[in-house]
């Protein structure tokens, strides 16, 4: 979506076909807010005006607490956090230094992806139009890694490994540029999207990945397992009475 509303902006059917490093020297200007990326009447540039627009109107109304992280689903290269830069700022999402005050999370989803983060990671904190944006930002950067996606683009094993080495290698490729990084676990319920006990899971994370700050995902059926509360006097039919049984009655 981000691609093909950039594309559109700057006129570029072959945009999405680009090589990442061309379009990263393209984007720089934007990212950086030297060049204010074209506003065009497309269906896909208004929708993404529209929610860096709300995510301005929301830091105003609550303060910069308001907004999480903006997170990047199959990030690949560099370029592709630009671009969010580069909308944020043609939206206005920018505060009194300049500086567009959201936490952007690149996610590496498949194995591929996790094996070429770490190289993904230095080659964006080398760039100096996006160092400047952690920098701005106490130089903390967050990460967000994909359990479900890996598992099913790998197997259990392979998406295990692959998320277990990534850790440890992008903690190496942040070392250097000076920045903590929080890793965000994109863990589903069941095992095989990534589900297991979240104490065992944190405890079994490679040694300095934690550093105070972890952040996981909490979604889909797990919110009802864990948090659902059964009204009284309500009965839950199929699947959902056996739920409804297993939170009333949970195993010791």
């Amino acid at each position: 979506m981000h691609a093909r509303a950039v594309a559109a902006a700057l006129g570029d059917e072959a945009w999405e076909s680009r090589d990442p490093v061309e379009q990263a020297n393209v984007l720089g200007p934007y990212a950086g807010g030297k060049q204010v990326l074209p506003a065009v009447d497309e269906p896909g540039n208004a929708r993404l005006d529209a929610v860096f627009a709300a995510l301005g109107d929301a830091r105003r109304r609550h303060g910069s607490d308001a907004l999480g992280a903006y997170i990047i689903s199959m990030a690949r290269s560099r370029a592709d956090v630009l671009t969010v830069l580069a909308l944020a700022r043609r939206a206005g999402l920018v505060d009194d230094a300049g500086s567009v005050p959201l936490d952007i999370a690149p996610l590496f989803e498949t194995v591929d992806d996790l094996r070429r983060g770490p190289d993904t990671l230095r080659d964006l904190l080398a760039d100096p139009v996006y160092r400047a944006h952690p920098a701005a930002r106490g130089n903390l950067q967050m990460v967000m890694l994909g359990y479900s996606d890996s598992g099913k683009d790998g197997g259990i094993a392979a998406s295990r490994w692959s998320l277990q080495r990534a850790q440890v290698e992008l903690l190496e490729a942040a070392e250097d540029p000076g920045i903590r990084l929080t890793f965000f676990h994109g863990r589903g319920g069941s095992l095989s999207r990534g589900g297991s006990k979240t104490p065992r899971a944190i405890e079994a994370s490679p040694r300095g990945s934690v550093d105070g700050r972890v952040r996981v995902t909490e979604q889909g059926e797990a919110i009802h397992r864990r948090y659902g509360i059964r009204a009284p006097g309500t009965a839950f039919a199929g699947a959902g009475h056996r739920l409804g049984a297993d939170l009333q009655h949970p195993p010791a």
